[in-house]
This record gives C-alpha cells, structure tokens and sequence, in this order.
C-alpha cells in the first residue's frame, strides 16, 4: 500500500497538480481532507507520510501553532508542511516549535515541492538507516573496536 500525503486547505483554492505530479514519483499518492470528519477517516484508515496545511486547516479561529498541533495529534507525528501565501508573515521558530518539518509558499511551484517531499523522502530513507545501523551495528563496532560495550 502507497503512502499517503493529507493536504488540508481549509479556505485555500489549491492547485493540486504540483503536488500530485510530484508525490506520484516518490509512489505517494494524495488524499484531500476538508473537514474533521475526513481528517479523522484518513488517519483511521491511511498510511500517512506526510500533512500538508493551511493555517485555518482546522478553522479561522486556530493559530499556526495549534494546527500543527492538531496535525501531528490526527496523523500520529507525521511530519507537517505548512502552505502559506507569499506575503503572509510567519515565525519559521514558532510554527518549528510546534512541530513543522517545512514550509511551502502559495500558490504551489513544482521545484519547491519536489525539493520539500525530497526531504521527506530522504528522511525516511535516513530513518531506516539508523534503525538498520542501531539494530547491532553498534555492539559489533564497539566489539571490533575494543572498547567495553
């Protein structure tokens, strides 16, 4: 089964096709959610990568920090893009704080998006390395080395 990347616009008229392009070549497939209710059905349900969102993603009232917050609650830590417009002004520390793997200008370019699903790609690829290296490789170098374990 495909992984999957959430987008949750919340007011925001998406052009998708940058996204979907580009997930397709990392075997990713896209799923929209445009309320709770589907937010939930997809977390249930999907094996999640990734959550692409707007700030009002979980309504007009919810602050950056809390919708990633709220993302990485739904989608059990799935790294979290925040989509914001050009001129809309944001504290890159704050939205990290809260949880954020990247950021992504509106409207959507097809390099911007490639390169940040790149980082999530090769992050993941990073993650089962060190899970390979810690599974023993370590005792065996350490046993190697001479040094006590």
């Amino acid at each position: 089964m495909a992984d999957n990347i959430v987008v949750i616009p919340g007011s925001a008229r998406l052009d998708l096709s940058a996204i979907d392009a580009i997930a397709g070549e990392f075997g990713w497939k896209i799923r929209i959610a445009e309320d709770a209710g589907e937010v939930a059905a997809v977390a249930s349900r999907r094996k999640v990568r990734a959550v692409l969102l707007c700030r009002d993603a979980f309504g007009s009232s919810v602050c950056w920090q809390e919708a990633i917050r709220l993302a990485n609650f739904a989608f059990a830590g799935a790294p979290v893009i925040a989509l914001h417009g050009f001129a809309e002004s944001i504290a890159w520390a704050d939205l990290s704080d809260a949880g954020a793997f990247h950021s992504l200008w509106l409207p959507l370019k097809e390099n911007e998006v490639r390169q940040s699903l790149g980082f999530l790609a090769h992050s993941s690829r990073r993650e089962a390395s060190l899970s390979e290296w810690n599974g023993g490789t370590i005792e065996r170098v350490m046993a190697a080395s001479g040094l006590p374990t």
